[in-house]
C-alpha cells in the first residue's frame, strides 16, 4: 500500500511540474483493490494519503516550490479534519479538488474535496504551517508565494476562515 501512495504522489508531482500554474489542484483517481477495506470501499487511511498528494500537487503547480527549496522551508500538516458523506467503492473514479480557502494565525487552511462528478463524497480541511530555519513562516508570506499575481489573483483574496469543514 505504501508503494501505491508513493507512486500516486510521484505522478502528482510530475503532472504539477509540467502543467500550467494553478490555484486549484484537481487530480483524478480510481479506487483500486489495494485501496479498499473489508466493506469494499476506500479505506479511511487512504484519504489522508491522497490528500497529501493533492497538497503537493497544488504547491508544486502554484510555482511556490522553487522558493520553498531556496528558503529551506517545508510544509507541515498540523491539523486535519475529515467528513465522510458517501462511500467510494471499488472501481469508483473520483476527483480530488484541493485549494487554499483560508488562514489562521499560523497556518494556511487547505480544503480538499473528493468528488464523483459534482457530487461530494468526502471533504477535509488541513491546516498547514511552513517551517523554515527560523521557525514558522507567516501565512501571509506563504500566500504571497502561492499567488504572485501570475493569474490575476492576490493573496488578499483568501482571508481567515473556519478551521473545520462542518462549522
Amino acid at each position: 500500500m505504501l508503494l501505491s501512495s508513493r507512486l500516486r504522489a510521484m505522478g502528482a508531482f510530475a503532472d504539477a511540474l509540467t502543467g500550467p500554474v494553478r490555484r486549484v489542484s484537481e487530480l483524478s483517481f480510481t479506487v483500486r483493490p489495494w485501496d479498499i477495506d473489508l466493506n469494499v470501499h476506500l479505506t479511511n487511511g487512504r484519504y489522508p494519503q491522497l490528500m497529501d498528494a493533492g497538497r503537493l500537487h497544488l504547491l508544486v503547480s502554484s510555482g511556490a516550490t522553487s522558493q520553498l527549496l531556496r528558503d529551506r522551508t517545508r510544509p507541515i500538516a498540523v491539523e486535519q479534519h475529515l467528513v465522510f458523506k458517501r462511500e467510494l467503492g471499488l472501481g469508483a473514479r473520483f476527483t480530488l479538488r484541493t485549494e487554499v480557502t483560508g488562514r489562521d494565525r499560523k497556518a494556511l487552511v487547505f480544503t480538499q474535496r473528493f468528488l464523483v462528478g459534482d457530487r461530494l463524497h468526502a471533504e477535509g480541511t488541513v491546516n498547514v504551517v511552513l517551517l523554515g530555519p527560523d521557525g514558522v513562516v507567516s501565512p501571509e508570506a506563504i500566500q504571497a508565494l502561492l499567488w504572485d499575481g501570475t493569474d490575476g489573483g492576490t493573496a488578499d483574496q483568501v482571508q481567515a476562515s473556519p478551521r473545520r469543514a462542518d462549522q
